[in-house]
């Protein structure tokens, strides 16, 4: 069974990096000890988390936005990341035992931190400026998104199986309660918990979380378990197909990357010429998908009649 995702969930500012001596930054004022026995309007300081969890430490970094500091809370998991991926030299341990952040890792951090506050809207969701999260709070941030996707299914009867699905990104920075996404069943209790998690699914360091990545969350695993359960939710059985698909892959894969590129329109003409060439109880050749792959000519799949191995019954269904 093929299963794929497409596109961008969230994308985190471009951040100039700025490196600082471990000299420029002994000599930083910022302190998590005395600010968190501050009120919450601390002039030099646009976010400080008011948690510090055995697990975790203080960590500072410059909020690209405001120019002010920000203290959050980072996981020991995120920052045994960071290390491994940007080195020890700007991960900076204080005496007093907070984290600074500096280059490369401090632009990367800063940039998903500005992300989650502005663009999901975490500051401004945050009303009572507690750093905590309750429910009707996180509703109001824009930590979700829409998708849509593609099932070929195949009818045997009354029995629906899945041969393959693929599900895209069509919008994001939706209102939590509105998106149908993104962290469906995990709700963010604060923004330290959010930027942790946002850092640990960008795998590949490249400030955009795929939608395979944002699926990949500590809750939900991996893209195949939310998307079967979102066939689940629709009532789709999602128990693999008995009949030999070898032949039936290739051309599923081209449907998924192709299909899901494209349009309302264009995805109406392809669905109604992939349903017709199924209906006929005709299976592509090799050659003929080849061909697919090469021309990228979408009209080859009215031509794909050859070679008749099983009346398979699959069909396009369209969900979002």
């Amino acid at each position: 069974m093929t299963i794929s995702t497409y596109g961008t969930a969230f994308t985190s500012y471009d951040v100039k990096v700025n490196h600082k001596t471990k000299e420029e930054i002994s000599d930083e004022k910022v302190s998590f000890d005395e600010t968190i026995k501050q009120t919450h309007q601390v002039d030099d300081v646009v976010y400080h988390t008011t948690t510090q969890a055995d697990d975790a430490k203080p960590t500072v970094f410059i909020d690209p936005v405001t120019k002010k500091y920000v203290i959050a809370s980072l996981e020991n998991e995120t920052l045994d990341k960071l290390r491994v991926n940007f080195g020890t030299d700007d991960i900076i341990q204080k005496e007093d035992g907070t984290i600074r952040l500096t280059g490369d890792a401090e632009a990367f951090v800063s940039g998903w931190f500005a992300d989650i506050a502005y663009k999901r809207e975490f500051l401004t969701a945050d009303e009572n400026g507690d750093g905590q999260l309750t429910e009707d709070e996180y509703f109001n941030t824009k930590n979700n998104i829409h998708v849509e996707g593609l099932a070929v299914i195949e009818e045997s009867g009354e029995v629906e199986k899945l041969l393959a699905v693929g599900e895209k990104v069509i919008q994001s920075y939706v209102k939590v309660p509105d998106g149908n996404g993104y962290k469906q069943y995990e709700m963010a209790n604060s923004l330290d918990n959010e930027l942790n998690t946002t850092l640990q699914v960008d795998t590949n360091f490249d400030g955009k979380m795929s939608l395979e990545e944002a699926y990949s969350t500590k809750e939900d695993k991996d893209a195949k378990t939310v998307i079967l359960r979102h066939l689940e939710e629709l009532g789709i059985t999602t128990t693999p197909s008995d009949i030999d698909t070898s032949n039936f892959d290739h051309l599923l894969n081209f449907i998924l990357d192709v299909f899901l590129q494209k349009d309302e329109k264009e995805q109406e003409k392809i669905m109604s010429r992939f349903n017709e060439m199924i209906e006929s109880g005709k299976e592509p050749t090799q050659e003929n998908i080849e061909q697919i792959y090469t021309e990228e000519n979408l009209e080859q799949l009215k031509r794909l009649k050859e070679n008749t191995k099983e009346n398979t019954n699959a069909k396009l269904e369209r969900y979002s």
